[in-house]
């Protein structure tokens, strides 16, 4: 055989090995891994969107409920009086972001509805002319109720609420239905963290449309098998309906593909300088791969998102890492400001009563494993719904905020706690070593009130703000106390509805031990 050819023969088969090798490189270890690496940061996105979402529900959810447990709110559906109406809906009601909402009888009759137009409120006839979405019978069937709902060509979403007075008393008489659409203010927070265009589209404007299996409900189903630049998931009503479809499109250009231009060129030119160049890549364009995508992995069995380290003096891969490294940022921004609004009261800046349940899981058990002392006191501020009705609900904010504040000050002790538990009640753990210093502090906490000297002319205990509280007291804890958590809170609770019957403006202490009994 000639050696030419089998020089040729050589070079071809050669070029077949080498070829073949980082063409299959590129196919079976490159491409899968960046794949992957782009269809966790689409699961991100799509997480991201879902938790948004989540505290968008929660607020209204919150807001109905402090609505739907109200005196007014009960006696407006037991009596119909069209001030509560013309003061509250037609009022400072305005400004709260509500687009509609509606009061239903228990028997299935519509008291009131009106939907915002031109920054008022028009009452209309039936729940449909605001949205065919929502049932007055499932409605009143089931309490604390959420979904989306198609009003006129938009999406939007509701809650529902029994209707009770505040002490939640009395039996229900009704529902309280409010209802938002999807604003600007959140495709704008959308569009801080995806870079995903995004839509929410009635059902009714899309055809031929490919849907996932599964529906918008919860961050946990997001799980894809293979990217891709468009996602569609469909969104139900609260009766299970299909009604709409949100849409997460990714730019063309952001998609990994299994070959594109800048690979084609680099393996020809491997092929012409085999050695040489195989050993340039390895150094100058694989090894740094090679450390990004551990990292990413690194990332995805940790289940975090952190900046990436790269050493490359390559402009496309630093691009590349300082992209990822700002997107890396704000995802951690947004993880960590989801976290602290998800723990704080968003009008008092004080702990709201998720974090308190924590709080006091984790104080408990070291109670219970410490034999250290510890007390709970409820607190509420006496008469403040006649505050509210003397000053408005914005002074009210005020008193409230100033209340906190206050309560923030006098929990400076390691290990204390204070959360707004609901409307005007505040709730908090201390740990005073004996009785007498418990006592104290439920003096200072009265004194401190009172010394803010916050006007109110209908309380019927004195002319300024005073506050009630209700305190648990456990000097001896210990393991038989590991299941009484809830039981605190109660006897807590009972305390203060002691202090508010003995005339307000005081406080009211029971003990719990390993021998206690509730009295009849």
């Amino acid at each position: 055989m000639p050696l030419k050819t089998l020089v040729f023969i050589a070079a071809f088969v050669y070029t077949l090995i080498i070829g073949g090798s980082l063409l299959g490189y590129r196919y079976f270890i490159v491409f899968p891994e960046i794949e992957r690496a782009s269809i966790e940061l689409h699961e991100n996105d799509i997480k991201a969107i879902y938790a948004l979402y989540d505290g968008q529900k929660n607020t209204l959810m919150h807001f109905n409920l402090d609505w739907s447990k109200w005196d007014e709110s009960y006696e407006y559906l037991n009596n119909q009086n069209n001030e509560f109406v013309s003061r509250n809906i037609n009022g400072s009601f305005l400004e709260s972001g509500i687009d509609a909402l509606a009061f239903i009888k228990n028997n299935g009759d519509l008291l009131y509805a009106s939907i915002k137009q031109n920054n008022a409120f028009i009452e209309v006839e039936d729940l449909s002319d605001i949205s065919d979405d929502m049932d007055k019978l499932s409605l009143i069937e089931k309490d604390r109720q959420f979904g989306f709902i198609r009003i006129d060509n938009k999406l939007g979403y509701f809650a529902s609420s029994a209707v009770q007075n505040s002490e939640e008393t009395l039996k229900p008489n009704g529902v309280l239905v409010f209802i938002k659409y999807f604003n600007k203010d959140f495709y704008d927070q959308i569009s801080l963290i995806t870079n995903a265009q995004f839509k929410l589209q009635q059902l009714s404007n899309i055809e031929k449309m490919v849907f996932n299996e599964e529906p918008f409900l919860s961050e946990s189903n997001i799980k894809f098998s293979k990217i891709r630049n468009v996602y569609h998931i469909w969104t139900t009503n609260h009766t299970g309906e299909p009604i709409g479809i949100m849409e997460v499109k990714y730019p063309n250009s952001s998609i990994p593909k299994p070959l594109d231009l800048t690979t084609t060129f680099s393996i020809l030119a491997l092929l012409a300088l085999p050695i040489f160049i195989t050993g340039v890549i390895w150094l100058v364009f694989l090894a740094p791969i090679a450390s990004m995508f551990k990292q990413l992995k690194d990332m995805s069995n940790k289940g975090s998102v952190k900046k990436i380290q790269s050493k490359s003096f390559i402009n496309e891969f630093k691009l590349f890492t300082s992209t990822f490294n700002e997107l890396a940022d704000k995802i951690t921004e947004y993880q960590n400001q989801l976290e602290s609004e998800s723990q704080i009261d968003g009008l008092t800046n004080i702990y709201n009563r998720r974090h308190f349940d924590t709080a006091l899981d984790k104080a408990w058990r070291n109670c219970v494993r410490n034999h250290t002392p510890i007390a709970i006191i409820m607190m509420d501020i006496d008469f403040f719904k006649k505050y509210n009705d003397e000053y408005g609900h914005q002074q009210g904010d005020v008193a409230l905020i100033s209340v906190a504040d206050t309560l923030n000050q006098l929990s400076r002790r390691a290990g204390d706690v204070v959360a707004r538990y609901g409307g005007e009640e505040f709730i908090m753990i201390i740990h005073p070593d004996n009785l007498d210093q418990l006592t104290d502090t439920l003096d200072l906490i009265l004194n401190s009130i009172r010394k803010l000297n916050i006007e109110h002319c209908k309380s019927e205990v004195a002319g300024n703000l005073t506050i009630s509280c209700g305190a648990c007291h456990i000097p001896e804890p210990g393991t038989w106390m590991i299941d009484d958590r809830l039981l605190a809170i109660k006897i807590a609770d009972q305390g203060l509805y002691k202090a508010k019957n003995a005339g307000r403006d005081k406080f009211h202490i029971s003990t719990l031990s390993s021998n206690y009994k509730p009295s009849s």
